[in-house]
C-alpha cells in the first residue's frame, strides 16, 4: 500500500477491492432515497468501477440530473448523511459532493445536467478500461509508479495523471 497526503488527506492506492461495487450500490441506493426525484441515472464511475484496476478506495458516483439547479436545494439533505458540497468544480452545469471518514475521502458525488458532454465522456472512458483489461492494468501500473515518484506531492501525482487521461481520451475517441 502506497501513501500520499495533501490537505491533511491521506492517498493511498489499493489493489482492487470486490466490496467498491457493493459499497456503490448500498450508497447510490440512499441517495436515491433522498433527493431521487430529480436523479435519472447513477453510475458507479473511477477505478473503483474497473475490475481488477487498483485505485484509491474513493467511490466515484456520476449523477445525471434533470435539473442541476435544483441540487442547490438539497445540500442539507446530502450534508445530513454526511457529504460536503464543493460546489461547481468540474463545469457550471455540474456540482461536486465529497464524503469523508476518518480524514480519508470515500465517496465522490458528480451531479451533472442531463445531456452535458462530460457524462458520455465519462463512461466511455470507464466502459474502455472494462473491455480492454490490458489499459486497466497499464494505468494501474502508471498510477503505483507515480505515488512512487511522488509520495508526498499530491499535485504532482494528479497532474500527471491528469495528463495520461487526457491522452486516453484521445485515443478512446
Amino acid at each position: 500500500m502506497n501513501h500520499m497526503t495533501t490537505q491533511n488527506r491521506n492517498y493511498k492506492i489499493m489493489p482492487y477491492d470486490p466490496k467498491w461495487p457493493k459499497l456503490f450500490t448500498e450508497e447510490s441506493s440512499k441517495i436515491r432515497k433522498l433527493i431521487g426525484d430529480n436523479i435519472s441515472e447513477i453510475y458507479h464511475i473511477g477505478s473503483t468501477s474497473v475490475p481488477g484496476m487498483s485505485g484509491k478506495a474513493t467511490i466515484d458516483m456520476l449523477l445525471v440530473v434533470d435539473d442541476i439547479s435544483k441540487i442547490n436545494d438539497q445540500i442539507a439533505d446530502l450534508e445530513k448523511i454526511g457529504y460536503k458540497s464543493r460546489g461547481a468544480r468540474n463545469s457550471k452545469n455540474s456540482h461536486l459532493f465529497e464524503k469523508e471518514i476518518n480524514g480519508n475521502r470515500i465517496f465522490i458525488l458528480h451531479f451533472y445536467q442531463k445531456g452535458g458532454p462530460e457524462i458520455s465522456q465519462m463512461i466511455a472512458i470507464r466502459d474502455n478500461l472494462r473491455k480492454y483489461r490490458v489499459k486497466a492494468d497499464e494505468y494501474s501500473k502508471y498510477k503505483l509508479d507515480l505515488v512512487k515518484e511522488f509520495p508526498n506531492d499530491y499535485g504532482q501525482y494528479r497532474k500527471h495523471k491528469d495528463k495520461y487521461m487526457e491522452k486516453f481520451i484521445k485515443e478512446i475517441e
